[in-house]
């Protein structure tokens, strides 16, 4: 979880700084650490960011531990991380850098008090 909230702190930095692609970048493997702090707390371990989604999805979503919304940021953030980090002409804007930036603190945040609840 240290590595989400290192990763969320400089996100927010960035977005501040008008870094908007980094800052979506940042946001996302904010989510990604968290997503695998939590994964690991039932011993799976992904190998992929689209096993992640999935594996965070199936473990976590469905059985109703989280929210379907969260399940969903995740992998809107990793798509939008993608969509700006690999495309020569697309740019993110300011207010879509700053949703994106909003879903991963809320989602750094639940995993936070789920891992939290977990050590009592």
């Amino acid at each position: 979880m240290e590595k989400a909230a290192r990763r969320l702190r400089v996100a927010e930095r960035l977005l501040q700084e008008g870094e908007y692609e980094d800052s979506t970048s940042r946001a996302y493997y904010a989510m990604y650490h968290a997503a695998r702090a939590a994964l690991a707390t039932v011993n799976v371990f992904p190998r992929t960011h689209e096993g992640l989604v999935s594996e965070f999805g199936k473990r976590f979503v469905l059985t109703g531990t989280f929210p379907k919304e969260l399940g969903r940021a995740l992998a809107d953030v990793k798509a939008a991380r993608e969509t700006y980090e690999y495309s020569v002409t697309t740019e993110i804007e300011e207010t879509e850098a700053e949703s994106t930036l909003e879903d991963a603190r809320e989602f750094v945040a639940a995993v936070d008090r789920f891992d939290r609840s977990r050590k009592g």
